[in-house]
């Protein structure tokens, strides 16, 4: 069965602003998901700084569940507008399904908020305490199952093409000379935790070998 793990929408900029997101992290251990929770922030943070407006592309994100060897990727589409949403799933969630959620949830977010998100000068949970609005939570459970919801929108609209997206990996997206600790090192997405628990398993192979 296909595994969806997070649906993120950000402002996109140098320094992206996290305005919503909603994540299942329920099949990882329970002492891991404080740390994994905030290696996805660092990824969505990367992946939306480093991808154009008016782009979608798909990065591999291999190997983050513990030693099963299942491969994750980040699909992500930051609008002209700099409005970017961010799904990450295991390797067998459909590309296509993938990017009519993002339009999807983005589209819910705009028809909520209108142009209040343009605003934001930081991430909103960090401001409210919260950033996991009820849309999103149910857009997460409904495309849970990609199959079924593709079908619905296949039967309601006609499909984007999406075989020109480019598919990369995390090490194809950074300048040259940068290396992912050295982001590591420099992001408030992650505690001294997170950083020592990415590199525990980088060392023995085991959970978490994001990257």
């Amino acid at each position: 069965m296909v595994q969806l793990l997070m649906l993120a929408i950000y402002r996109h900029g140098a320094a992206p602003i996290r305005l919503a997101q909603t994540q299942n992290l329920s099949d990882f251990n329970f002492f891991t998901r404080h740390a994994i929770l905030e290696h996805l922030h660092f990824a969505c943070r990367l992946v939306c700084q480093r991808t154009e407006p008016g782009s979608r592309q798909t990065i591999d994100v291999p190997d983050m569940n513990a030693g099963d060897g299942i491969p994750y990727v980040c699909h992500i589409h930051v609008r002209f507008d700099q409005l970017c949403g961010i799904m990450i799933a295991d390797q067998d969630y459909p590309q296509r399904a993938a990017f009519q959620c993002i339009n999807r949830f983005l589209q819910e977010y705009t028809d909520s908020v209108g142009e209040e998100w343009k605003e934001e000068t930081k991430d909103v949970a960090a401001r409210s305490g919260t950033s996991e609005p009820a849309f999103l939570k149910a857009v997460m459970r409904q495309w849970q199952n990609p199959r079924e919801a593709d079908n619905l929108l296949r039967a309601q609209s006609s499909l984007d093409d999406v075989t020109q997206i480019m598919r990369k990996n995390m090490q194809q997206i950074l300048a040259r000379g940068q290396t992912l600790e050295d982001l590591m090192r420099q992001s408030d997405d992650l505690s001294d935790v997170s950083r020592q628990f990415y590199k525990q398993a980088k060392k023995t192979n085991q959970c978490c070998k994001m990257y």
